[in-house]
């Protein structure tokens, strides 16, 4: 971690080159490196709140462009690291220009809309990253877009990402993995939601489809109850105490015909979700935090 941390904080205080050829120092020099190795230093404890602050400190020293593009790339990624993507989104938004670094925000930022759960514009993002030069970045779109897919439950889609990262890529092997189990995807058991709504026009029934046999019984013990209550006051010539307890009974019959379409619909959302989190322990569903060349290489900015 300390190897990585001194390389990123070399890498990200290289000094631009002046016209002339002759590097110009960043402004703010000494106090600027300071600030900023205390920033890194926070990042790479995952104190990322600390570290936002100290990077926006830098950026108040006024350093050269390149350091100060880099060093919002570096907020962008700690808001999105303590789970503050709407925030991160701002930043990596700012860079797409960034003839250096707009790759790398935009490859965040789709990041960012994925876990805001907004999939058109990360999928839009991700699509047009796959004509960049850098292979590496290239497979880690693709290797983005498959997890994005797996998401949305398109399993062909997502397959057909994952296969298409060339075997020599760091992500290659996890993608050969999840494009097998993206074969999975069909066979996840589902419950109908029409057919839970129609098995619960007898109270009870739709809930014991979905297996929740307790909800189910007392469904009909209550909708039976309210039910006869009403009829028997009916008999007994109280029709206002008739009429209020036959709402009682409709408004709960009711309940227990939608309380089974929703319940339906959770199982499967429920389904779903376990599936993913057991690809999520497995592979990961996200590229790794310093991708699409957030940490660039010392031989220049």
């Amino acid at each position: 971690m300390r190897a990585e941390l001194a390389l990123v904080l070399a890498t990200l205080m290289l000094p631009a080159p002046s016209p002339g050829g002759e590097p110009v120092a960043p402004a703010g020099g000494e106090e600027v490196r300071r600030a900023l190795a205390f920033a890194e230093s926070l990042f790479a404890e995952s104190d990322y709140y600390r570290a936002i602050t100290e990077y926006k400190r830098v950026l108040s020293l006024s350093p050269e462009a390149p350091l100060a593009s880099r060093v919002r790339l570096r907020i962008g990624l700690s808001y999105l690291a303590g789970g503050r993507s709407g925030a991160a989104l701002s930043y990596f938004e700012s860079l797409f220009d960034d003839p250096s670094l707009g790759p790398a925000a935009r490859l965040q930022a789709a990041r960012a809309w994925m876990r805001e759960r907004r999939f058109l514009p990360a999928r839009e993002l991700l699509a047009g990253l796959l004509d960049e030069a850098d292979p590496r970045l290239v497979g880690e779109a693709r290797y983005l877009a498959g997890c994005l897919f797996l998401r949305q439950g398109l399993g062909a889609a997502a397959r057909e990402q994952f296969l298409s990262l060339p075997t020599g890529h760091a992500l290659a092997e996890r993608a050969l993995w999840l494009a097998d189990e993206a074969l999975r995807i069909p066979a996840i058991p589902k419950k109908s939601p029409a057919l839970a709504g129609v098995l619960s026009l007898v109270p009870g029934l739709g809930h014991l489809y979905l297996g929740e046999a307790g909800t189910g019984l007392l469904a009909l013990s209550v909708n039976g109850l309210f039910g006869v209550a009403a009829a028997d006051t009916f008999r007994g010539g109280h029709i206002g105490a008739g009429t209020l307890l036959a709402a009682i009974a409709l408004f709960l019959y009711s309940g227990t015909i939608y309380g089974a379409v929703e319940s339906a619909h959770r199982y499967n959302r429920d389904a779903e979700q376990n599936f993913l989190d057991e690809l999520e322990r497995e592979a990961g569903l996200d590229v790794p935090a310093g991708s699409g060349g957030l940490a660039p290489s010392p031989e220049g900015p």
